[in-house]
């Protein structure tokens, strides 16, 4: 879902770059080298990091987020990044009003997920995204989710929401998050079927480069629960045990509840 345009050839994003080219450099901040460093300070701090760097950091991404909103005439940006780091940083932004939504899936589908070969459209026939082992897709879903669950304590709104839930009843869920946001809810023609408008998303799933994602169909796909193997089953149900039973999922190989 996008305009299936490179990022730089963009003319959206490359204002933004131009504007915000600091940001972006590969080799542009010292806190990505003293990444603990930065998350402890972000949670002892509640008005941001305090070293000149951080708040620098934090000020780069209000100036983007602004840059954005000033291309779009929006008063919400959906930021899809998915380390719960930066959604903290976010949150000690100044003049930001941010709202993290933590969307868990069941640790065995998504160690399916990534075991699959996906092409990625955008680069080219024979390109592909990289595939994982089931033990290192478990370790990144554990410690992702701990330091989300971090956050929770913190000062930052937050909504905890299930894959499973969300693909049970898609419009409800979706309304539930906009009415928490404070923004008005969106129809579907049936249960689980929207219309989405172009977007200016960076980085994704590959599918989003189908013109058909124009039109969203959210279903559940349960093809792990038979297709991991037993081995992959096992060492990702080992190392996640612990969240998954306090996340509300069972631990034999069965549909999630």
């Amino acid at each position: 879902m996008g305009a299936r345009t490179k990022l730089d050839c963009c003319p959206f994003w490359r204002k933004i770059l131009t504007a915000q080219q600091s940001f972006f450099e590969k080799d542009r901040s010292p806190e990505v080298s003293q990444f603990w460093q930065f998350f402890r300070d972000l949670l002892n701090k509640e008005d941001g990091a305090s070293g000149p760097q951080y708040r620098r950091f934090l000020d780069q991404i209000g100036s983007v987020y602004r840059a954005i909103s000033e291309q779009t005439h929006g008063s919400v940006i959906i930021d899809s990044s998915k380390k719960p780091i930066f959604g903290l940083a976010v949150c000690r932004v100044p003049n930001v009003s941010a709202t993290l939504i933590h969307l868990v899936r069941d640790s065995r589908g998504c160690a399916f997920s990534w075991t699959r070969r996906k092409a990625r459209q955008e680069l080219g026939e024979r390109a592909f995204m990289s595939r994982l082992t089931a033990h290192r897709t478990a370790l990144g879903w554990v410690g992702r989710n701990v330091q989300a669950d971090i956050l929770r304590i913190q000062k930052c709104r937050h909504i905890f929401l299930r894959y499973e839930d969300l693909v049970a009843q898609p419009a409800l869920e979706v309304n539930n998050i906009l009415s928490q946001i404070g923004l008005s809810s969106i129809s579907s023609d049936q249960d689980g079927i929207f219309h989405a408008p172009v977007s200016h998303g960076i980085w994704g799933n590959p599918d989003r480069w189908s013109s058909s994602m124009r039109t969203i169909k959210v279903t559940k796909d349960q093809r792990w629960v038979t297709g991991l193997s037993t081995r992959d089953f096992a060492i990702t149900t080992v190392i996640s045990a612990p969240l998954l039973k306090w996340y509300g999922y069972r631990l034999f190989r069965s549909p999630p509840g």
